[in-house]
């Protein structure tokens, strides 16, 4: 919220530390999900393979978003240097 606030307020991208806090978040996110959708796709065991199951496109769509640029690894690190005050040294950050 803070960011969309200082986005309104100043017309630019926002502050960087703003921008790495909602980055750091939306990967997290992703993370996490990805591990829920895991967890109920072992549970499931091969009923979950089959493609009239909707956990099977579910984890499908999770695994392709997780494997996005903008929430792997490398955020973490952008965010990172960009928290402690350096250059994200990431030209999509």
């Amino acid at each position: 919220e803070a960011l969309w606030r200082d986005v309104l307020a100043s017309g630019a991208e926002g502050a960087p530390e703003l921008r790495a806090k909602a980055r750091l978040a939306a990967s997290h996110a992703v993370t996490e999900s990805l591990g829920v959708v895991d967890s109920l796709h072992r549970a499931c065991a091969t009923t979950a393979i089959q493609r009239s199951n909707p956990l099977d496109r579910i984890f499908r769509d999770m695994h392709t978003a997780a494997a996005h640029v903008m929430v792997g690894p490398l955020v973490y690190e952008a965010a990172g240097r960009v928290l402690l005050g350096r250059p994200a040294d990431f030209p999509l950050f």
